[in-house]
């Protein structure tokens, strides 16, 4: 959302994040999105990435039959993406 918005959009990270691939280990990769539209939000994650087997899921605590949405402390959402095959180089 932010980045749609920018004229320019700079990200900076250090080289301890700097990794070959992305996905394909089995571990969830966490993407906080707003409330709002969430599950279409899901739903667009997973299809850029569908080529890589991705499923979306939405990050949820609490017993099986209570289970809740997990809250950011910004408000928000996380939706955990699964890839079968990592995406990048």
């Amino acid at each position: 959302m932010v980045e749609g918005a920018c004229k320019k959009f700079i990200v900076i990270v250090d080289e301890s994040k700097l990794v070959n691939y992305l996905g394909g280990s089995g571990l969830a990769m966490p993407v906080e999105v707003i409330k709002f539209c969430w599950r279409f939000t899901a739903a667009r994650l997973q299809k850029l990435f569908e080529e890589a087997g991705c499923v979306a899921r939405l990050r949820t605590f609490g017993e099986k039959e209570k289970e809740e949405p997990y809250v950011t402390d910004n408000g928000n959402f996380i939706v955990d993406l699964y890839f079968e095959r990592s995406i990048g180089i």
